[in-house]
């Protein structure tokens, strides 16, 4: 058997396949850890006799160090919009740390959106800006967890210049 650390245990398979010379089998387990850390894993062994005698396991412990990953962000590459229109921005994340918690900001690359600004915690996300200006802007997207992963993604937003309207008004001027 084996307890992987973080409260799960389970059964681990033999691969008598993989024999050698005083070895007899390789153990085989796989796990997946829900959160970064430390973890102390114990295998305890027992063969038939030991079992039929009512003998302890062989019992062994070691270490590992499961690492933090940055989440990985999904987010469209480019974009237009018309000068003046609202642009809908939208994406998601996942993270191997189902347990993290996560703080999602945008830098929209325009002059008024030079800092950036949280659209939310949780995936999918989303964030609206209108745009006054033509040109090409470079938004980016942050990710970062609360174990200190973070990752960013770039879209590339082109807006279109928009034709000046004249409306046909009535104008009064006094003469002097």
């Amino acid at each position: 058997t084996i307890d992987w650390g973080d409260g799960n245990t389970g059964e681990l398979e033999i691969d008598s396949s993989s024999s050698v010379e005083g070895v007899f089998g390789v153990l085989l387990g796989k796990h997946t850890y829900a959160e970064n850390g430390e973890y102390a894993i114990t295998i305890s062994l027992w063969d038939d006799d030991m079992l039929a005698a009512e003998e302890e396991p062989v019992v062994t412990t070691f270490d590992v160090f499961v690492a933090n990953q940055a989440p990985v962000i999904t987010l469209a590459a480019a974009a237009t919009i018309a000068e003046g229109a609202t642009f809908d921005l939208s994406g998601s994340f996942v993270d191997a740390g189902v347990l993290d918690t996560h703080v999602v900001t945008v830098v929209w690359g325009d002059e008024e959106g030079g800092d950036p600004v949280s659209i939310g915690t949780l995936s999918p996300f989303a964030g609206s800006r209108s745009f006054g200006q033509d040109g090409v802007y470079t938004i980016i997207v942050t990710v970062a967890d609360d174990d200190g992963g973070e990752s960013s993604a770039k879209l590339e937003l082109t807006v279109t210049n928009v034709a000046p309207i004249a409306n046909d008004d009535e104008f009064t001027m006094a003469e002097d």
